[in-house]
């Protein structure tokens, strides 16, 4: 059965004070990393830039900053963007206090693995959920952590997740891409990549994030009520 769904990590945050976490996923070595693409996200591109087959630019979204991506063989997906202050995230804010930003990045980059592990064999039975990995950074000179997985059923990919949350002391930023498969996987595409257009640009969206700067440029708003 398809299920609707916004990104994977969209409204994990959300559930940021309902509890803890296990360590429990080895650490994978840092990936290399091609040149920066410099994008300012308080200005994105509204003309599309062109990298390696796929061009990208501002979806002109007015309530949820995304960069729109399209190829012409592999289809089209979105960079989503999303930000919470850090008062609306107790557990979080503890984590922080407690033990610093880096440390209070790395378990909430786990917090949000273990809450997705849970919630797949719900959603999506017979799933197994592979290729968990976290990456410690910077981005814009702010303490970041890279995290990513892949979800299998019965041997087919059907997610593909990789997500950058950035924390600059007042507020955590969120940027991510999501690939599903439509036909095999459970979940219904909304504006995500398919599973082999996300790992093709996975390599653009690191590079993207390596050049990011003025996040808090993003402009994200609440949507008017009703």
């Amino acid at each position: 059965m398809i299920a609707s769904r916004r990104s994977t990590i969209a409204l994990i945050a959300l559930l940021a004070a309902c509890g803890g976490s296990e360590k429990q996923d080895e650490k994978a070595p840092p990936e290399e990393e091609s040149d920066a693409i410099a994008v300012d996200w308080s200005a994105l591109p509204a003309e599309a830039l062109e990298v390696d087959g796929w061009s990208f630019k501002d979806c002109g979204d007015e309530y949820w900053p995304a960069l729109c991506a399209t190829h012409p063989e592999l289809g089209a997906g979105r960079v989503s963007a999303l930000q919470y202050a850090i008062e609306t995230m107790p557990e979080f804010r503890a984590e922080v206090e407690a033990n610093g930003a880096a440390a209070a990045l790395q378990w909430f980059a786990e917090y949000t693995v273990n809450l997705v592990r849970e919630d797949r064999p719900l959603g999506c039975p017979g799933s197994e959920m592979i290729h968990i990995h976290y990456e410690p950074g910077t981005v814009d000179s702010h303490p970041a952590m890279a995290f990513g997985f892949e979800l299998l059923k019965g041997g087919v990919p059907v997610e593909h997740v990789r997500v950058y949350n950035v924390f600059d002391g007042d507020t955590l930023f969120s940027i991510s891409i999501t690939g599903v498969d439509p036909d095999e996987g459970c979940f219904e595409p909304e504006g995500d990549f398919e599973v082999p257009g996300a790992a093709d640009f996975e390599p653009i969206f690191h590079r993207l994030m390596k050049g990011s700067t003025n996040l808090r440029g993003l402009g994200w708003k609440s949507p008017p009520a009703g």
